[in-house]
């Protein structure tokens, strides 16, 4: 008995602790609070130096970290509400923001290249004084936005997707690719995420047989809320975005009635 105990009580010593140093937190997300689990340990590696050196290691310091939990938890909620590359990069920005809260933007971007390396993407990273960019490869067209070009591929600024057109700055492109063998992100927006509607009302004018109509109509706040952060994607990609069942129900009984009344 007093050997079992003995192997016991060492077994014990010397696995890892992950579980015990596991903490959750509530990300807002749109109409949704995202509990993500995460361990401490990833937050440890502190600002590097912007220079190539420090930058590797840095991220070779992110690897050494129990990260697993906060990349699963976000593959979950991914897969939960149907998120595409985009939205689910989003919230993994948003959960950034919560998880480094006082930190340094620099340490954000960087967590954001770690972990979208991880899921899967081909990125890179590109540096300049105290700014650090990110950039992931796409095959989508995505307009007044940053772009470089790396061995044949085309990558885009996540960083300053919005910048809308403005001077591009020469940046230090890191001498290291992460997953170059990594996945294109893509901006589609096929199907909608399912995340709870936010119910508001809104004014659709439009021309009907020469003359203009008004209808009133209920509208998803959330997808006002997260296509206004939406990057500007080719015209042909909105097209395939379908309507949100909130705004379905509300304005198609009306628009078959008045194509009735017109019937008749």
């Amino acid at each position: 008995m007093r050997c079992l105990f003995s192997f016991l009580l060492i077994t014990a010593s010397v696995l890892p602790g992950y579980a015990q140093e596991y903490q959750e937190l509530r990300v807002p997300y749109y109409s949704e609070s995202v509990r993500i689990t995460y361990s401490p340990g990833f937050l440890s590696p502190g600002k590097p130096a912007l220079d190539d050196r420090s930058l590797y290691q840095h991220f070779q310091a992110l690897g050494k970290t129990d990260y697993t939990p906060l990349l699963r938890s976000l593959k979950q909620a991914r897969k939960i509400f149907q998120l595409n590359d985009w939205m689910y990069y989003q919230l993994m920005r948003k959960t950034l923001d919560e998880l480094f809260a006082g930190r340094s933007a620099v340490e954000k971007e960087l967590a954001a290249w770690f972990l979208l390396s991880q899921a899967g993407y081909d990125t890179r990273l590109a540096y300049l004084e105290e700014e650090a960019f990110l950039y992931v490869y796409t095959q989508d067209a995505v307009f007044e936005a940053p772009v470089i070009e790396d061995n044949g591929r085309l990558f885009v600024n996540l960083t300053n997707i919005r910048a809308r057109g403005g001077k591009q700055r020469a940046l230090y492109l890191l001498n290291f690719q992460a997953n170059p063998k990594g996945n294109a992100f893509s901006f589609k927006l096929a199907e909608l995420p399912l995340l709870r509607p936010r119910e508001t009302s809104m004014t659709v004018r439009f021309r009907f047989r020469g003359q203009w109509r008004q209808l009133e109509v209920a509208a998803d706040q959330n997808i006002r809320d997260y296509m206004a952060e939406y990057p500007l994607i080719d015209e042909s990609q909105y097209l395939d975005i379908p309507l949100s069942p909130t705004l379905s129900a509300s304005l198609l009984p009306q628009l078959h009635q008045l194509a009735k009344d017109k019937s008749v």
